[in-house]
């Protein structure tokens, strides 16, 4: 089946998918020192009056920092948010990501309490081999990396 779920009415991967492509929110990673983000809210008429920025640092899994943040964002509206005056990772630290989450943390009419309407990763460090960029040529129809 070429759907969003299986004949069975169970979630396709496909599902999870599109809810990520279709979210409300949009996230950049601004800078890593200090640690800030762009979220822009889609919501075309209504304000951010029950969405909580959740945010994580780990390292090879293991949390570093962690936060939450009440959002007062208006309709189609963005904000600059600083998460860390400094992010310091551990020597060696290896696999980082930050994490945003925005839950709703009262129910609604259409959702239960502390639903994930929206989430995105970042690696705000970069790997230990990972020097320089990469270059990508093209030659007769197919792509290489340099």
């Amino acid at each position: 089946m070429n759907g969003l779920v299986f004949p069975d009415r169970t979630p396709h991967p496909s599902l999870v998918e599109a809810k990520h492509a279709q979210q409300y929110f949009q996230f950049t990673l601004l800078s890593t020192s200090p640690l800030r983000v762009r979220i822009i809210s889609e919501y075309l008429f209504r304000p951010t009056d029950n969405e909580v920025l959740r945010w994580q640092v780990q390292a090879a899994g293991e949390p570093l920092y962690h936060g939450d943040l009440t959002l007062a964002l208006p309709p189609e509206g963005s904000d600059e948010i600083t998460l860390l005056d400094s992010l310091i990772l551990p020597e060696g630290a290896r696999a980082v990501w930050l994490t945003l989450e925005v839950t709703q943390p009262q129910a609604t009419a259409w959702s239960e309490a502390e639903h994930r309407v929206a989430w995105q990763q970042f690696s705000p460090a970069r790997p230990a081999g990972a020097a320089g960029a990469h270059r990508v040529c093209r030659r007769s129809g197919s792509y290489r990396q340099r």
